[in-house]
């Protein structure tokens, strides 16, 4: 992975702690864990791309209102655009729908041991 790639997994890392709440945090983590792994040794002409949308994700979780309510301005999170949609692989849908899902399920059902 370039050098770039460390600093920006514990950017993310960081900004979870301080932007998700504990039941999200945790799936956020292990999430990028299994992205940033699964790129390690990936080609170089990959990587640019996958830096790209992992940086701009840190933007919007450092400008991002915890406190916020779902949907509102500064909350947590935002759609993706219908053209990025669009451009998904069948296995890129299916592991959104996964992500999703997961997402959904820790809204409804925080986990104890954290802030919620």
């Amino acid at each position: 992975m370039a050098p770039a790639g460390p600093a920006l997994y514990r950017t993310i890392l960081r900004l979870h702690r301080t932007k998700l709440p504990f039941h999200l945090r945790r799936l956020g983590d292990a999430y990028v864990r299994e992205e940033f792994r699964k790129h390690a040794k990936t080609d170089a002409k990959w990587l640019g791309a996958f830096f790209t949308e992992w940086r701009a994700y840190a933007g919007t979780l450092e400008r991002a209102d915890p406190a916020a309510p779902a949907g509102a301005a500064g909350a947590v999170g935002a759609d993706l655009a219908p053209d990025a949609l669009r451009a998904l692989t069948d296995e890129q849908r299916q592991m959104l729908d996964k992500l999703k899902a997961e997402a959904d399920e820790a809204w409804r059902t925080p986990a104890a041991g954290g802030a919620a």
